[in-house]
């Protein structure tokens, strides 16, 4: 898997999961949009990671990580009030950020003198 389709899939799993959790939810709030947001962020930094744009794949990175470390923070809070059927969802996110960020990671391209 290429760094870009990881990101895509990251992407689109955080936007299409944080919409169906805004609108499952009975109390609704601000925080569920916010893997919305930065799937978008995500999605607009695909083609600067297709063609290999430093700048845009380490805000890529930045941006994989603290999202991994927000949705690991929600799953852990649902799951303490036992709202299992929106800890799964984020659980999802989890799994697709730290797929997204190994290969972010493994696939950067080292400059060699």
């Amino acid at each position: 898997m290429t760094k870009r389709q990881a990101n895509l899939i990251h992407a689109l799993v955080q936007i299409f999961l944080s919409f169906w959790i805004y609108y499952d939810a009975v109390n609704q709030g601000i925080h569920q949009l916010f893997p919305l947001a930065m799937g978008i962020i995500l999605l607009s930094l695909n083609n600067g990671i297709m063609f290999n744009n430093k700048a845009q794949v380490n805000a890529a990175i930045f941006i994989t990580i603290a999202s991994l470390l927000f949705l690991a923070k929600m799953s852990w809070e649902t799951l303490s009030v036992e709202n299992y059927r929106e800890g799964v969802f984020y659980a999802i996110m989890v799994f697709t950020a730290m797929m997204s960020t190994i290969t972010l990671i493994a696939q950067r391209k080292v400059k060699t003198n």
